[in-house]
């Protein structure tokens, strides 16, 4: 119940701690907090749903749903920080994001998807293909640079 606190600083210890059980109901109860308080409020969630790694993936994409723009847009955040291979099931859930009428929750969508691993370069290219977007131009910046970094390891 402490991860609602109102106080920030309760609240915040009370994520770190559902985060430490390393239990799948941690996420479910730290994904209703998605959209809640202040920036340091939502980094820290975000960074216990990094800890929680594929487990949080499951919640975190059903909050890509959610009527909330906010909560869709931190969800989408959040996966992306959890990168690949962790969030690559979102994927899909991910790209349907990027089509988000909001367009925070779209651009956290395309940016999440920059941050998984080729699994997503399909979704990527698709939205690149979007033309002189925004979200296409993001989109493609990825995949250029995913390019070259898969050159220059070659």
């Amino acid at each position: 119940p402490l991860v609602g606190d109102e106080h920030p600083d309760v609240a915040i210890k009370a994520y770190r701690a559902v985060a430490n059980t390393g239990r799948q109901e941690a996420a479910g109860a730290l994904a209703e907090r998605l959209g809640d308080g202040d920036a340091l409020q939502r980094d820290a969630l975000t960074t216990a749903m990094h800890r929680l790694g594929e487990k949080a993936v499951p919640a975190l994409t059903a909050a890509l749903g959610d009527l909330d723009a906010e909560v869709r847009a931190h969800a989408a955040e959040a996966l992306g920080h959890l990168g690949g291979p962790h969030a690559d099931p979102a994927v899909e859930a991910l790209e349907a994001a990027a089509g988000d009428a909001d367009p925070t929750v779209a651009l956290h969508a395309v940016s999440a998807l920059g941050q998984l691993s080729q699994v997503a370069d399909g979704a990527l290219a698709r939205i690149a293909e979007g033309g002189g977007s925004r979200l296409a131009q993001v989109a493609g910046r990825f995949l250029a640079a995913r390019a070259a970094s898969a050159e220059a390891n070659a």
